[in-house]
């Protein structure tokens, strides 16, 4: 059977250009993740739609894994940034992965290594041009961080160059099973950005709510110049992601 590499993002927009580059020959819709079997840079691809959430992140590995056999499984998407050195559409490989609360310990700090090997291939990869490559921390939480003074103290508190909401939980998955792991996000907001919480404007499965969406700005008309501040940041964050991936799966051994 055919070997497949799992990319993994949570919402639309994060996997749109994989998607778009993408030969695909077969999509599958379990519950609220959605799959797109294809061929990408000569390998062959499972790209997972998992909505947002570590919970929803981790049963859409759990059911690919289930349908194909994984050689290696990559966590995409955005990533808002924590260091102030960071800039728009800068990419980040996560070395570690911090998270705070959960299982036993609701307070306690959890951190998980990546494999240094995997990571130093991709350190070495050139980036799209005006995009920095950066190797650190990255804390996964169960929000949006909207203030600039709470992604500081983040900062300050973890050493976290960025946040996400799913990592932690699918890269403590892949190691139980032993399914090589990695990182790759994109900075969608900087750390001293204001960033408004549309999360509630995105369906389960992480396709955008028109309708929620229509219905905010009508109630919200101050959130809609963010709003599309937000989506031009985003669609930059979108192609040199695509763009570093498209590298690492050239270069990939």
């Amino acid at each position: 059977m055919e070997a497949f590499i799992g990319i993994f993002g949570a919402v639309s927009d994060e996997i749109a250009g994989i998607k778009q580059r993408m030969k695909i020959v077969r999509k599958q819709v379990w519950g609220p993740t959605t799959a797109f079997e294809g061929e990408w840079q000569g390998y062959g691809i499972v790209l997972v739609r998992t909505g947002v959430g570590a919970g929803r992140a981790l049963e859409a590995l759990r059911k690919t894994r289930e349908h194909y056999p994984l050689v290696l499984a990559l966590s995409v998407g955005y990533a808002g940034a924590t260091d102030p050195e960071l800039n728009l559409g800068d990419i980040v490989l996560a070395e570690r992965v911090l998270r705070v609360g959960g299982g036993d310990a609701a307070e306690a700090l959890r951190v998980l290594p990546l494999d240094p090997a995997l990571v130093s291939q991709a350190m070495v990869l050139s980036c799209p041009p005006e995009t920095a490559l950066h190797r650190g921390a990255l804390l996964t939480v169960d929000r949006v961080v909207s203030l600039p003074e709470d992604k500081q103290a983040l900062a300050k508190q973890y050493r976290a160059l960025a946040v996400d909401m799913e990592t932690f939980d699918l890269l403590e998955y892949a190691r139980r099973e032993a399914l090589p792991f990695l990182s790759v996000r994109a900075i969608s907001d900087t750390a001293d950005q204001h960033l408004a919480d549309l999360t509630h404007l995105v369906k389960e499965t992480g396709e955008p709510d028109i309708v929620k969406a229509g219905w905010h700005v009508l109630t919200n008309p101050g959130d809609l110049k963010h709003a599309l501040s937000l989506r031009a940041q985003t669609k930059q964050a979108t192609a040199r992601l695509t763009e570093f991936l498209a590298e690492f799966l050239k270069e990939l051994k």
